[in-house]
């Protein structure tokens, strides 16, 4: 999902109100129901789907979405949209209608999302629950978990929640560290976890709070750090060993790091060894 639409999809996140949100239809039902519609058709709601099993192909003015097990699905209200079973796989779903003053379709078709902790799930069963029961403080407690699950939807697609940080950005932190001789650009990065170069730099901003350039040097600097102390390598082999070519640059980035030079630390490592054995 590009910018602009992520920014208008929780522009209309945020504008929700669980006060002001009637429920006009809200089941749990699974892939022989008869309240399945899968002719193409639309209607004056906000659209919900939370496939708790089986998966689903759902296309939804000129978006399709693929939502599987423990995903979030939904679309906007007048949104002309269709949906398509995998009847090879027990299919269970919760499916809310939700009627929303004011709320304008942002120009996206479909959303998705993934629920991983569990928690739009449980909210779900709440929701539904307290509507089909009809006890006690039901209203009072419905709009207290549609909030809940709007808050969530808004987390989904907040870029600097850890939650929506990709999948493999982890992968990449790990490549790089058991990568570190490796000459690789922001751009290489980028393509690895299939993200745009500018989403990549707001990504290592969010979470580390620095450039993939300058993690890239301090893993360099981290890992040279180590080779000095433990080997007896010449510091242009421990440059190169590390990804850096020309030994003046690895020195001053080294300098820029640690505030001594290679042979300082080095020296300085080695002084600090004998003065254990000393102790010893």
């Amino acid at each position: 999902m590009d910018e602009i639409n992520r920014i208008g999809l929780l522009n209309a996140f945020q504008s929700l109100d669980a006060a002001r949100t009637k429920i006009r239809f809200c089941e749990c039902f699974d892939e022989h129901s008869d309240i399945w519609n899968f002719s193409q058709h639309s209607h004056p709601y906000l659209e919900l789907i939370y496939f708790l099993e089986g998966n689903a192909h759902i296309v939804v003015e000129q978006s399709v979405a693929r939502p599987v097990i423990y995903d979030m699905v939904g679309y906007f209200p007048n949104s002309l949209h269709q949906e398509t079973l995998d009847r090879t796989r027990t299919q269970k779903i919760f499916c809310f209608w939700l009627e929303v003053p004011g709320l304008v379709a942002p120009g996206v078709g479909v959303f998705q999302c993934s629920d991983r902790t569990g928690a739009m799930r449980w909210l779900c069963e709440q929701i539904h629950a307290e509507y089909h029961r009809k006890r006690p403080l039901r209203d009072a407690l419905i709009r207290l978990y549609l909030d809940a699950l709007y808050k969530h939807l808004i987390r989904a697609f907040t870029v600097n929640d850890a939650s929506n940080i990709p999948q493999g950005f982890d992968t990449l932190l790990d490549y790089l560290e058991r990568n570190i001789g490796l000459k690789i650009s922001a751009s290489q990065m980028a393509s690895l976890i299939k993200v745009s170069e500018s989403y990549l730099f707001r990504l290592f901003q969010q979470r580390l709070n620095t450039t993939p350039s300058e993690y890239v040097n301090q893993l360099r600097v981290n890992a040279s750090k180590n080779l000095l102390s433990a080997s007896a390598a010449s510091i242009q082999a421990i440059a190169e060993q590390v990804g850096i070519e020309s030994l003046q640059y690895f020195s001053r980035l080294f300098k820029k790091h640690t505030g001594m030079t290679p042979s300082q630390y080095r020296k300085q490592m080695r002084a600090d060894l004998k003065e254990e054995d000393v102790d010893l």
